[in-house]
């Protein structure tokens, strides 16, 4: 066999009895080289095409049920299989992919192969280059189901029925792992496991547990990908999306810094209250009262002061720009009185379970010191928290900014110089994993300058003054402006 007889785009690996010869699971994934494919046919074993969005391909698989007069099937790629059933070949159309395409059974005796599926490659009919190769019939790509349908089913995915009372804890704790292994929450892993644990008789809460447990595991597609060709990384662009355009992008990591009583706290709870905020009419969400942002929801850890204290101030702020909590109820986070140790299993698995069920876009922590025990000059220490940093930000699609301090360099002022990143505490690891570092020093009793010490995503923002203004004497209206 030649590739003569094969389109190029798609993936083939070698099978005997039906069954794949090497292990096959990256070319679902990745696309293979010329010199790949020579390989597997050079074998001269049998082949299978992988099927999916990889090879552009979805096949409709015939066993003798399809009636094409009820199920008008367009002209296009066809194989006949040994025991008289057809490989109806299609195109991949973005339809699909929001379609469980493999392994359906759309009808008596005719099921599909698409994504993360494979088929035996008999031979076209006639010559592929011959005939245009169709897109599905609607009617196929209506009877597929939607993703989202076999989540919240769990059909297809798990079959506990047989399971019995000594083992179910096993059964359930094992499908609940596959439905996180597919991309689920924990929450959306218990809506699944509910109904059929209440048909074993299984105590809710501990079914509630099972499911925290599963949904600590990293879902697909976390895993490390094989690399792409220059041209492959190249073809489709990701943007720069922005919380605050030009200093803040969304799923990244910043660090606000600073030395104490410089209005570091003040400026980011004034950031959480206005990326949180509703709109009335025609205005904005100003940061800062100047700077706009965009709209999102905010968790905001302060680590440094006790539950009054944090309560008075964004009370205060809050009041300066007469909102109430209860409009931002829903979009709004504020926990302090605990600590989380990020380094600390326990608590990173509490803390990963609290941004599971909030889901925030941006998370505010006060500050980067309180969020581990390790030691901030160690850099291997450092780096190993940042990436647990990391796992959160990538898994959720969430911004972390961390106030931070700066070290006793930062005291001494040559002339008008302006900060730089190597001035903030610790090791050089902490700025070396952020995208951008905002860096806060005092002018006087009110008011501190914030300069744009580092960004990755953009070119830096000039340096701008902010006040933290008391509007009455007993401190209950607190502007915080930039000028």
């Amino acid at each position: 066999m030649s590739f003569m007889q094969l389109p190029k785009f798609v993936n083939i690996i070698p099978v005997k009895d039906k069954k794949p010869l090497v292990s096959w699971k990256e070319f679902t994934e990745r696309e293979q080289t010329a010199i790949e494919k020579q390989r597997v046919i050079d074998l001269g074993h049998n082949l299978g095409i992988v099927t999916g969005r990889i090879s552009k391909i979805l096949v409709l698989d015939d066993d003798g049920g399809l009636d094409v007069k009820t199920h008008q099937v367009p002209k296009t790629w066809t194989a006949k299989t040994p025991r008289g059933g057809t490989h109806y070949y299609f195109k991949w159309v973005s339809e699909l992919d929001n379609k469980i395409t493999t392994k359906v059974e759309v009808l008596p005796k005719v099921d599909t192969r698409g994504d993360g599926g494979y088929v035996v490659f008999y031979g076209f009919e006639r010559p592929y280059f011959t005939t245009p190769l169709a897109n599905p019939p609607q009617w196929l790509v209506n009877l597929l189901p939607n993703k989202q349908e076999e989540q919240s089913t769990g059909n297809a995915i798990v079959k506990l029925e047989e399971a019995e009372e000594g083992n179910r804890n096993e059964r359930l704790f094992k499908a609940a792992s596959s439905l996180r292994a597919r991309g689920l929450k924990t929450e959306e892993i218990y809506t699944v496991l509910k109904p059929k644990a209440e048909e074993l008789n299984y105590p809710d809460d501990e079914l509630k547990t099972l499911c925290e447990s599963a949904g600590r595991y990293k879902p697909r597609g976390l895993e490390p990908t094989n690399g792409l060709s220059i041209e492959e990384f190249l073809k489709d662009t990701e943007k720069v999306e922005w919380i605050v355009p030009g200093i803040v992008a969304k799923k990244s990591i910043g660090f606000v810094a600073g030395l104490p009583e410089t209005g570091k706290t003040w400026m980011l709870m004034d950031l959480a209250i206005e990326v949180a905020k509703p709109l009335k009419g025609v205005e904005q969400r100003l940061w800062l009262n100047k700077i706009p942002v965009e709209h999102g929801k905010v968790l905001f850890i302060d680590q440094e002061r006790f539950k009054g204290e944090t309560q008075r101030r964004f009370r205060s702020v809050l009041s300066a720009k007469a909102l109430d909590g209860k409009m931002l109820k829903s979009e709004l986070f504020i926990r302090c009185g605990t600590s989380t140790r990020l380094d600390l299993q326990h608590s990173y698995d509490a803390f990963h379970k609290e941004i599971s069920e909030i889901r925030p876009d941006l998370v505010i922590v006060d500050s980067f010191a309180t969020f581990h025990t390790r030691e901030e000059n160690n850099r291997k220490d450092i780096q190993e928290v940042l990436e647990r940093v990391k796992q959160i930000r990538t898994e959720f699609g969430c911004t972390f900014l961390f106030i931070h301090h700066e070290n006793k360099y930062a005291f001494n002022k040559d002339g008008d110089q302006e900060p730089s990143i190597s001035q903030m505490a610790g090791s050089i690891a902490i700025p070396a994993a952020c995208e951008t570092v905002l860096t806060v020093r005092k002018q006087d009793a009110e008011s501190s300058m914030v300069y744009h010490t580092k960004s990755t995503l953009s070119s830096t923002v000039p340096p701008f003054l902010i006040k933290v203004t008391d509007e009455n004497e007993e401190k209950t209206k607190i502007r915080v402006e930039a000028f």
